[in-house]
């Protein structure tokens, strides 16, 4: 799988995040690790174009580098509270009175610095499922795209060789006009056989231009969707691991301190505190039910690209025996049209001559036919073989 350049956006963030707040240089120093390594750029003449997948990549990161930022930010503290000192204290103040109390410092939460750093984690395993799901719902199978493609092509190929004997032949007759040897009738009788085969050949280049691009094939969908499974395997664990942090809330602050009407000699406070929420000991019920819940979606998309996978290898098959139909009966004219061309070839005359020509001229579009349904057939036979060894694959 392609990584995505969630870690090297990520870092970029990171390190705006540190530029705003000093204080998270040393904290988040370890956190500034791409989890993949950065691919290097390619020179590209040009912005490439962005697809659906990406611009929700993008979409994540932009979302998760936010909330990120917000949570592994250090954050400034400030207080004001009253006090009701002790007796023998307030005795020395004079009376026992609410006194009050100012605080001015920084805070930092290790729970959500964990936090953060797995909100980055969740949005490269939400990248690379987007990027798997996109793969494998246009898995739609080309077979007959391809095969269309390819005989087209084949028959332009043959069509353009038998269009310069075709020219040929109606030269070789406007040189007999010149004799008595051939009939106005017959050159335009060519002619006109040549106008329509080059009127085919144009059909045939219309037909391979307006084709539709062929869909990308996924040749192991076993393969994509294991992926796939194991993605979604880590994305729970990385939100189990969230959920687990949230129950716990740790916060150290520390600064400077200052009680009216008392001199300190050193007026700075420290202050740890811990929070539980004791609802953490039931997730993990839940946790064990949403595993069973993928596993069974993982089972169901398994079982639902079998059904796909055969009933693209119907199709497939029903092309394959049609086309090799259609190929049978005009291999067969094409065997008649060459027999009945070499047999007039035999005869004298010019008579003979000219029929052989039309002989030829009729044949050319049947093999022009013959090579279109060849190369189709023989790209659906490869389809199909390709369709029954992924079937076969467990």
């Amino acid at each position: 799988m392609t990584p995505s350049l969630f870690p090297r956006r990520c870092a970029t963030l990171r390190r705006g995040a540190r530029r705003a707040f000093p204080p998270l240089l040393l904290l988040s120093a370890f956190a500034a690790r791409p989890a993949v390594a950065a691919e290097p750029a390619s020179p590209a003449p040009g912005p490439a174009p962005i697809t659906s997948t990406q611009a929700t990549c993008e979409l994540l990161e932009a979302r998760a580098a936010a909330e990120a930022t917000l949570e592994m930010s250090p954050s400034i503290y400030a207080s004001a509270a009253t006090s009701v000192f002790e007796p023998q204290f307030a005795q020395e103040l004079g009376s026992r009175d609410l006194t009050p109390r100012f605080r001015f410092g920084l805070g930092f939460r290790p729970s959500r610095f964990r936090q953060g750093r797995l909100r980055l984690r969740e949005a490269r395993l939400e990248c690379q499922q987007a990027t798997v799901l996109a793969t494998v719902h246009r898995d739609a199978d080309g077979s007959l795209v391809v095969a269309d493609q390819l005989a087209h092509r084949a028959m332009a190929d043959v069509l353009a060789a038998e269009i310069e004997q075709a020219r040929g032949i109606a030269a070789r007759l406007r040189d007999r006009l010149t004799t008595h040897r051939a009939t106005l009738t017959q050159v335009h009788a060519v002619e006109l056989k040549v106008a329509a085969l080059e009127e085919q050949q144009a059909r045939t280049k219309a037909a391979i231009v307006d084709s539709p691009p062929s869909p990308p094939r996924v040749h192991d969908a076993t393969a994509q969707l294991d992926a796939l499974s194991q993605t979604e395997r880590e994305l729970l664990d990385v939100q189990a691991k969230m959920r687990r942090s949230r129950a716990w809330d740790i916060r150290l602050v520390g600064g400077y301190e200052s009680i009216v009407g008392v001199r300190q000699a050193l007026p700075i406070f420290g202050l740890a505190t811990v929070e539980w929420r004791p609802a953490s000991l039931q997730q993990a019920k839940w946790e064990r039910r949403a595993r069973a819940a993928q596993a069974k979606a993982a089972l169901v998309r398994r079982q639902q690209a079998t059904a796909k996978r055969q009933t693209d290898l119907d199709v497939v098959r029903q092309e394959l025996a049609s086309t090799r139909e259609r190929l049978a009966a005009a291999a067969t004219l094409d065997r008649d049209l060459a027999q009945r061309h070499t047999f007039l070839l035999g005869l004298a005359g010019d008579d003979a001559a000219a029929f052989a020509d039309q002989v030829l001229l009729d044949r050319a579009g049947v093999k022009a036919k013959v090579a279109f349904l060849q190369a189709r057939a023989a790209s659906l036979a490869n389809s199909e073989q390709r369709l029954v060894a992924g079937l076969s694959t467990p």
